[in-house]
């Protein structure tokens, strides 16, 4: 089945949660830190009026979105770039990555940016992208002794 990049739209919100919830349970981390993950981050109405969020979708259903918007004079933002397990490995997210590309360089900006999980950065890396800066994931499980 051809695969068909678009603009979401509002209606997009619920499949787009779908699929950036399925996604990140993809890389294994715990139940409960999925629920967790699940109540704090939503695709939004909101979401998508305020990006230029892409959807790539096969058969009429999506599979894989990105959301990007201008983080200042020389850099695009990538905020998401979700595929659904089901849709990796088949250079959907290669596909979205090339399309921010080619959005920054109609923009004249120079630069892309973005946080990614650490089980991501991998792609990211093989694509390019270096590693500015690291920090703890939030999905990681932490713990102190007092």
């Amino acid at each position: 089945m051809p695969l068909k990049l678009r603009p979401a739209t509002l209606a997009d919100a619920p499949a787009l949660t779908d699929i950036l919830h399925r996604a990140k349970a993809s890389w294994g981390y715990p139940e409960d830190r999925m629920e967790e993950f699940r109540a704090q981050w939503r695709i939004s109405e909101a979401t998508i009026t305020s990006l230029a969020v892409t959807v790539a979708e096969r058969g009429g259903h999506p599979v894989a979105f990105s959301g990007l918007t201008p983080q200042d004079d020389e850099t695009l933002l990538i905020d998401f770039l979700f595929v659904a397990p089901e849709a990796q490995s088949q250079g959907i997210g290669d596909l979205l990555l090339t399309r921010a590309e080619d959005e920054a360089r109609s923009r004249n900006l120079t630069r892309l940016f973005l946080e990614s999980d650490t089980n991501a950065a991998p792609f990211y890396e093989k694509r390019g992208f270096r590693t500015m800066a690291t920090r703890p994931s939030e999905m990681q499980p932490v713990a102190k002794s007092l």
